[in-house]
Formats: C-alpha cells, structure tokens, sequence
C-alpha cells in the first residue's frame, strides 16, 4: 500500500475533540473558519482566505516536536480527483492566501 498518496477515503473527524499528539498525522482536512493552536500557554491562529483545505502533518519526521499545517486551495491530488480543483476563464481572477497570527 502507498503511504504518500491519497486512496479516496474520506471520514469525520473532529479536530477540537482530539489530542493530535496521540495521532501519527499525513493527513488532508476539509475546514471552515479559523484554525487556532493552542499548546500550554502558546496560542496561534490561522486564517485562510479561499482555502478550505490544509495538510496537518506530525508524522515520521517530527519526533513528536512539532506539527506542519499546510494550507491549499484544493485536496491533494486535485487535478485528478477535482476535490476543490479552481477553473478560470480568460481574464478570471482568483484570490488566496493566509495569515498567521501569534495570540499568546
């Protein structure tokens, strides 16, 4: 089985009521809203403009010190799957982007 590339699946999860240390995560999430990180007295927040998506990534490489948090526009492998995939027509603008803003 091939860890790196998406199979399809799809499940809820809900990020508020789990402890993502306890979790190995390669995985990609479909969210609204803000994300805010919060660890002992350290508070982050992320808001997204036009990217629903974000890869949450704490796995192999992170020694459980740390957690990646990528931000997209589209599912991984959206050109195949179309899962948020953007088509624009000529002279179309599209806007994205993120702010990270340290809170505590």
């Amino acid at each position: 089985m091939d860890t790196y590339f998406p199979d399809g699946t799809y499940t809820d999860f809900d990020l508020n009521d789990h402890d993502l240390s306890s979790y190995s995560l390669d995985n990609a999430f479909k969210l609204h809203g803000d994300i805010k990180l919060i660890y002992d007295d350290h508070e982050i927040r992320i808001h997204r403009k036009n990217m629903d998506y974000i890869v949450l990534y704490n796995g192999r490489y992170a020694s459980g010190k740390s957690i990646a948090i990528e931000p997209m526009t589209g599912a991984p492998d959206v050109y195949h799957n179309k899962i948020g995939l953007i088509n624009l027509k000529k002279d179309e603008i599209f806007e994205c982007g993120y702010e990270i803003e340290l809170l505590k």
